[in-house]
């Protein structure tokens, strides 16, 4: 009995004793210099990120373009250059080279034929400078944001009661060795009552970037069948063009 009463006692004591409170310990002179030193570094560190991102010098790990100062970096005139950001421009976009083209002898620019609303990409569209010698109406060079397999299936794919396709041509380009995948397609417009013939010659050419190719299409257009080139003359003609392209 007397042990039971103890217990009760002790436990009791405990009850009634009041809890140590918890107090931090006061950092040392020393911990906290390093932890002011800490802080600031931490905010030199995010200035510098937000002033990098924010003037496009971080590394680009995907191989896009940067853009600084209103312009894109290092892009030649004669540089195809993409976008593959739908509905994003300039430092919104997101730009790549995915060739470049040689000026073609007896054509003459013809910007019109490729003016886009976003002026950072860059397209070319070229005319005879003789109007009047050859058959070709106007030649338009530019990147894709397909691969050409995607593409030329696509175009033999679209045949209706307007359209004949030869079919799909693969070759290699004599100079350059451009390899390619094209078609020639005929269109009567007889919808519209004209009676305008059109021949398109259109190669889709490998750079070795995913996603992405360089199209060149050769337009023809004239009111008289018997002046529509054959399809073996609408492939030379677009041979010299692919031959003036450059693909990494």
């Amino acid at each position: 009995m007397a042990s039971k009463r103890k217990n009760n006692t002790a436990h009791a004591r405990n009850r009634s004793a009041p809890k140590k409170e918890f107090r931090y310990k006061d950092l040392t002179p020393k911990q906290q210099m390093l932890f002011k030193v800490g802080a600031i570094a931490a905010a030199l560190l995010l200035i510098a990120f937000i002033v990098l991102y924010r003037t496009d010098r971080l590394p680009h790990l995907d191989g896009s373009l940067y853009f600084r100062n209103g312009a894109l970096k290092n892009v030649a005139e004669n540089d195809l250059v993409i976008n593959r950001e739908s509905g994003k421009y300039g430092e919104n976009g997101r730009y790549f080279i995915v060739g470049s083209i040689d000026k073609p002898e007896g054509y003459v620019d013809y910007p019109d034929l490729v003016s886009a609303s976003d002026k950072y990409r860059q397209a070319f569209g070229f005319k005879p400078e003789n109007s009047k010698e050859g058959f070709v109406s106007s030649v338009a060079v530019q990147g894709c944001l397909s691969d050409h397999e995607d593409l030329i299936q696509n175009v033999l794919g679209e045949s209706d009661d307007y359209m004949i396709y030869s079919g799909r041509i693969d070759g290699v380009s004599p100079e350059k060795q451009n390899v390619y995948h094209a078609s020639v397609r005929t269109m009567v417009n007889r919808e519209e009552g004209t009676g305008y013939y059109y021949k398109y010659g259109t190669a889709y050419i490998e750079n070795g970037i995913d996603d992405s190719c360089v199209m060149v299409q050769i337009s023809y257009k004239n009111a008289y069948k018997k002046e529509v080139p054959t399809d073996d003359e609408v492939m030379e003609e677009l041979i010299k063009f692919v031959d003036c392209v450059n693909v990494k």
